[in-house]
């Protein structure tokens, strides 16, 4: 039996940028949700660079580095992404499985 895996690192991250390409090299910061205490949960390499690292807040990131563009990746984006992926998948194999976003088995 072969088995493959599609894994797209910081799937929130690339969702948006592949749905807004004037963000494809920004500095940009992917949070949780719309409210300052939510939590980052991807960065891009130019978010990094500037000292952003996931974990902390929307808040902290703003006054950290302003540069630093914080968006929120809405759920129709990152669902047309998962689509985009599974027809990527389906391309190799009828059988496919989606497991978690950004990742198709």
């Amino acid at each position: 039996m072969r088995l493959a895996c599609l894994w797209v690192p910081d799937f929130l991250l690339q969702a948006l940028r592949r749905s807004l390409p004037e963000l494809a090299e920004a500095p940009l910061a992917i949070a949780a949700g719309p409210l300052p205490r939510d939590p980052i949960v991807a960065v891009s390499a130019e978010a990094a660079e500037m000292g952003v690292p996931v974990g902390v807040t929307a808040a902290q990131v703003r006054s950290r580095a302003p540069a630093v563009l914080v968006r929120v990746t809405p759920p129709a984006v990152a669902a047309a992404a998962g689509e985009a992926l599974a027809d990527v998948a389906g391309s190799f194999s009828p059988r496919i499985r989606r497991s978690r976003p950004g990742e198709v088995m």
